[in-house]
């Protein structure tokens, strides 16, 4: 298409923007009047989740098919509320005028999040004002032209939910695969021998105490609990350490392929998956290294780890006011099922079958995202 006859306007020229304000206290309640919206607590990947907050003096209204923008932090998020709502000071309702169809405002919104980002003001927390908002400048192409862009973005964006989707549904195959097999860990009603981690692994150890300076490139990579998520590794914003200070680490803590590595401190605490890198790295002492005995198998560690019950259990367990947190000590004391070995290996193999589709359709996730990302910069960037 050619971008020869599109238009630039300011928010406020082709849209009502309606800042929220936060309506009186006392009236805020689960049950009755209007539903009310602070901020981005509730928002789905496009359309807005129902809240568990009413008003019965609701202050600023959002209609219907309106744009949510965050204006607080995090700023620049947007979504869409499919139905009237009340909206506190941490969002903005945004409602396009008739040179402009609402899906190609949303789209065009999403792709301003740095914009709002570099706009904002606020040391600890990041706030945007209606003059930036009514003064963000967006790109108008004739109402055909939108229907065409926004027609092309929601069939890739269909195509990468539905696959998302797939992903979900084979997660849940592999859990009741395990409860099929092993029963709840906790109630342990198939009567297995139940250990102590510390009597089935080799070493659990952690990572450094101490904070050695990181690079944004270097020899070695910097693992923490950021970087640890169930599917695997998060690389997207990692550093790196010189040789000397991993080695002082990898002296005492040496993960190696297969062993399974165990967030211990912070907000993600309890999260397990097993180590895929063939390379050294170093560990921060947010996470736990985990090596199981031969009669456990590194698979059935890990998703008795994410188990929910055992994880909320081992949770439960937890000390720290500021910082949550798990002691090796305590580590070493949570209790686990302990099947037959090939039982646990048949369970692993059932399992790398599952891991082997979701990798599949995660490459083509990924595939499918670089395209839209790509047709979002050409259109908005």
């Amino acid at each position: 298409m050619d971008k020869n006859n599109w238009t630039y306007k300011k928010l406020g020229e082709v849209c009502k923007v309606i800042m929220g304000q936060s309506p009186n206290g006392n009236s805020v309640n689960d049950t009755n009047g209007i539903e009310f919206h602070q901020g981005k607590v509730f928002f789905g990947e496009k359309y807005l989740n129902v809240s568990n907050s009413f008003t019965e003096q609701p202050s600023k209204i959002a209609e219907p098919n309106s744009v949510l923008l965050c204006v607080r932090a995090p700023v620049g998020t947007v979504n869409i509320t499919p139905r009237r709502i009340c909206i506190g000071r941490g969002l903005c309702s945004i409602q396009p005028n008739d040179i402009i169809i609402m899906p190609f405002l949303f789209y065009a919104l999403t792709q301003k999040q740095a914009y709002f980002d570099k706009n904002s003001t606020g040391s600890t927390f990041k706030a945007i004002s209606s003059k930036v908002v009514i003064n963000t400048v967006l790109p108008i192409p004739p109402l055909a032209e939108q229907e065409r862009i926004v027609a092309e973005l929601d069939l890739l964006s269909s195509i990468i939910e539905k696959k998302k989707a797939q992903l979900k549904e084979l997660d849940q195959l592999a859990q009741s695969i395990f409860y099929d097999m092993f029963g709840d860990p906790i109630t342990n009603e198939k009567g297995w021998e139940v250990k102590k981690l510390g009597e089935v692994c080799l070493q659990i150890t952690d990572g450094t105490h101490n904070s050695p300076k990181s690079f944004e490139k270097g020899p070695y990579k910097y693992v923490t609990a950021k970087n640890i998520k169930k599917d695997g590794f998060d690389f997207s914003n990692i550093s790196f350490l010189n040789e000397i200070d991993h080695k002082a680490i990898f002296s005492r803590c040496s993960p190696k392929y297969g062993d399974v590595l165990y967030i211990k401190d912070g907000a993600t605490t309890g999260i397990a998956m097993i180590n895929t890198l063939n390379e050294e790295f170093s560990l921060l002492s947010s996470v736990a290294l985990l090596k199981p005995k031969t009669n456990l198998n590194n698979r059935y560690l890990r998703d008795v780890l994410n188990n929910n019950e055992m994880y909320d259990v081992i949770r439960s367990n937890m000390g720290g006011a500021a910082i949550t947190r798990l002691t090796i000590k305590k580590i070493e004391q949570i209790k686990i099922p302990l099947p037959p070995l090939p039982l646990q290996q048949e369970f692993a193999s059932k399992i790398e079958a599952i891991e082997r589709q979701k990798t599949l359709i995660q490459q083509s996730v990924d595939e499918v995202q670089t395209l839209f990302d790509s047709r979002m910069d050409y259109w908005f960037g």
